[in-house]
């Protein structure tokens, strides 16, 4: 069953009014807009978030394992401490969120967009990086080259962005 905005807060109210914390493992979330929305330490593994709008939206210490975000907008979304491993982040824009202390091992971020992200307190073990974007002020765990992993550096200022 799919879910929307409405319906996944009240589930999350709900079980944290109960003291319990919020399962919704596997929920179908497809291109929900749950911007702004704190879902922090709520298990999320194996849900359905293909092209979901999670920008500026509390992520801290949320379990996102085995999710698919492929294409989720999750520009400065604060993701500290959450665990994404083996999260399908492919194509999805990450621009300016926090990664402070996250768990990337194994997670696929081919083609995403990481221009602005700090991720030099992140576990990176057997990340996918094909593709991926990032620049000047992306930040990387001590020596790690993303270059080595199929990352692409670019200008602080896109196509689209840039004016004659």
């Amino acid at each position: 069953m799919m879910l929307n905005r409405q319906q996944t807060l009240t589930l999350i109210q709900q079980a944290r009014s109960q003291g319990r914390t919020p399962d919704l493992r596997g929920a179908d979330l497809v291109g929900v807009d749950l911007q702004s929305a704190d879902l922090s330490r709520i298990d999320l593994s194996f849900a359905e978030l293909m092209s979901a709008n999670l920008s500026d939206t509390n992520l801290q210490r949320t379990y996102l394992s085995y999710a698919d975000l492929s294409q989720a907008n999750l520009s400065r979304a604060d993701l500290s401490q959450a665990d994404l491993s083996r999260a399908n982040l492919q194509q999805a824009d990450l621009r300016q969120a926090s990664f402070d202390g996250a768990i990337l091992g194994g997670a696929n971020l081919a083609g995403a967009d990481l221009r602005g992200v700090d991720l030099s307190q992140a576990n990176l073990q057997d990340i996918v990086l094909d593709q991926a974007r990032y620049d000047q002020n992306t930040g990387w765990p001590g020596s790690f080259d993303p270059a080595a992993y199929g990352a692409i550096e670019v200008d602080e200022q896109t196509p689209d962005e840039a004016t004659d």
